[in-house]
């Protein structure tokens, strides 16, 4: 029997596993389930019980991710809403900022989505910047106003 039995997080039945660990070759299950009937419980019952406890845990650790996903989420879009966008903004301070952003003044160079791109509009630049800042609040977990 598997003997990594920390992960279990109730207690109650990480002892039974435990147990079972212990003494799988020594009992036999009809005993077991005398033993059982004699203290007044009904072995299939808690075999079910067991199973249901077991399973929502399982299904619980499977579908972790999506809590994770759905905070995650909540951050980007929170992040996207809370800092001035760059559209709009004058020619000087975007091409500033594209320069930045190719120096890697915005942390990781960015500056593959500008290279050797002659052809983006000011708006296209400005609709880039917005997402880099967007992604690089979330990475940062930065706070509502931006640093540029």
């Amino acid at each position: 029997m598997h003997n990594d039995l920390d992960h279990i997080e109730y207690e109650p039945l990480r002892n039974v596993f435990r147990a079972l660990d212990e003494q799988t070759d020594e009992v036999d299950p009809q005993d077991l389930q005398e033993d059982l009937r004699a203290r007044g419980f009904d072995p299939d019952a808690l075999a079910a019980r067991a199973k249901a406890i077991v399973e929502a845990g399982l299904r619980e650790r499977r579908l972790s991710w999506r809590t994770a996903a759905k905070q995650r989420l909540a951050q980007f879009r929170a992040s996207s809403t809370n800092f001035k966008s760059w559209v709009g903004r004058s020619a000087a301070e975007i091409d500033g900022a594209v320069a930045a952003v190719t120096r890697g003044d915005w942390g990781t160079p960015a500056h593959p989505a500008f290279r050797e791109r002659t052809d983006l509009t000011f708006q296209d630049k400005a609709k880039i910047l917005d997402d880099l800042e967007r992604l690089r609040r979330l990475d940062e977990n930065t706070g509502p106003e931006s640093e540029l």
